[in-house]
C-alpha cells in the first residue's frame, strides 16, 4: 500500500511537472506566435518600404533621362548656333576682304582723277595763257 501511495505520488508529481511544463511551452508558443506576427508585420513594411524605394529610383531615373534628353537638346542648338555663327564670321570676312579690294580699286580711280584733274588745270592754266596771250 505504502509502494502504491509512493507511486500515485510520483505520477501525481510528473503530472504537476508536466502540467507547469505545457504552461512554459504555451507561454513559448504564445510569445513565440507574437514574434512571428512582428516579423510578419515588419516584412510587409520593408516591402512597402522597398517598393516605395523601388518608384523613387524609377522616378529618379525617368528624370534622369528627361534631363539628358533635354541637356542633349541644348547640346545640338548650341552647336547649330556655334556654326551659324562661324558662318556668319566667315560671311563678315570675305565682306571685309571685298570691301579692301574696292578700296583699293576706288584709291586708284581717285589718283587717276586727280592726275586727270592735275592734267585739266594745267591744260586750262595754259589755255588761259593763250587767251591772254591772243587777248593782248
Amino acid at each position: 500500500e505504502n509502494q502504491f501511495f509512493s507511486e500515485v505520488k510520483t505520477v501525481t508529481n510528473s503530472i504537476s511537472d508536466l502540467k507547469e511544463k505545457e504552461k512554459e511551452t504555451l507561454l513559448e508558443v504564445k510569445t513565440m506566435s507574437t514574434t512571428v506576427t512582428e516579423l510578419k508585420e515588419k516584412q510587409d513594411s520593408t516591402v512597402s518600404e522597398v517598393k516605395t524605394m523601388t518608384s523613387s529610383v524609377t522616378e529618379l531615373k525617368d528624370s534622369i533621362v528627361t534631363d539628358m534628353k533635354t541637356v542633349n537638346t541644348i547640346i545640338s542648338e548650341l552647336r547649330d548656333k556655334e556654326n551659324q555663327f562661324f558662318s556668319e564670321v566667315k560671311t563678315v570676312t570675305n565682306s571685309i576682304s571685298d570691301l579692301k579690294e574696292k578700296e583699293k580699286e576706288t584709291l586708284l580711280e581717285v589718283k587717276t582723277m586727280s592726275t586727270t584733274v592735275t592734267e585739266l588745270k594745267e591744260k586750262q592754266d595754259s589755255t588761259v595763257s593763250e587767251v591772254k596771250t591772243m587777248t593782248s
